[in-house]
């Protein structure tokens, strides 16, 4: 994390994706360890595994709403005659 070796740290007025990124990231890291310390002390740590396998869970699913990719360069070409689309099992010659 080169967060402090950003010459436009303390630069707050411009909008820098990079720099507010790792901020973000340091902050959550920071943040998910102190509850994670909360609710193992409050319940325990078969309770604290239960959340932790239930934010996976969700972070699982929320996969399924994530857009593919598209190709750009993708060309859809018909086959050139019937028998190469046509599946056939190799043949044994034992």
């Amino acid at each position: 994390m080169e967060l402090v070796t950003d010459p436009n740290l303390f630069d707050i007025r411009r909008k820098i994706i990079t720099r507010d990124h790792k901020l973000i990231a340091a902050f959550t890291l920071f943040f998910g360890a102190f509850v994670g310390r909360a609710i193992l002390a409050a319940g325990g740590a078969g309770v604290a595994l239960g959340v932790a396998v239930g934010v996976r869970l969700l972070i699982m699913v929320s996969w399924v709403f994530v857009p593919a990719k598209e190709d750009k360069n993708k060309t859809i070409s018909a086959p050139s005659d019937s028998k190469a689309s046509s599946f056939s099992p190799p043949v044994s010659t034992v």
